[in-house]
């Protein structure tokens, strides 16, 4: 898609869902930004994490999401559908980005989305 539609934006959904494949599939995920404008949407955990919410166990993963796509890459999606729901992937997303600072978590969780869709 990338070499058929240069200069697109991609969106990669779902962290990729990184548990339905294999490591090397993923390895393949992780090099999708320095192919073009990739960007990894924060959402559908449950696709990647074998914890319940808060997911948690999602760290280490975030860890490498952030190596590979950058701070101004990753954008938060899958806010819920309720008040509850909201409330339960904001926990989400607090334990899961807690290694990173203010200013990267505010990125993901509204800034970049503001860049990218022009919403400013």
């Amino acid at each position: 898609l990338l070499q058929k539609t240069p200069g697109a934006t991609v969106i990669i959904d779902h962290l990729g869902r990184y548990s339905q494949g294999t490591p090397a599939e993923y390895e393949e995920v992780l090099k999708l930004p320095k192919k073009g404008r990739v960007y990894m949407k924060f959402s559908g955990l449950g696709y990647s994490s074998k914890e319940k919410a808060p997911h948690r166990d999602l760290g280490a993963l975030a860890k490498r999401i952030l190596d590979a796509y950058g701070p101004d890459r990753i954008i938060w999606g899958g806010l819920g559908m309720n008040k509850k729901k909201f409330a339960e992937q904001k926990e989400a997303f607090e334990a899961v980005w807690a290694f990173t600072d203010e200013a990267t978590r505010a990125k993901i969780r509204g800034g970049n989305a503001v860049q990218l869709f022009r919403l400013g």
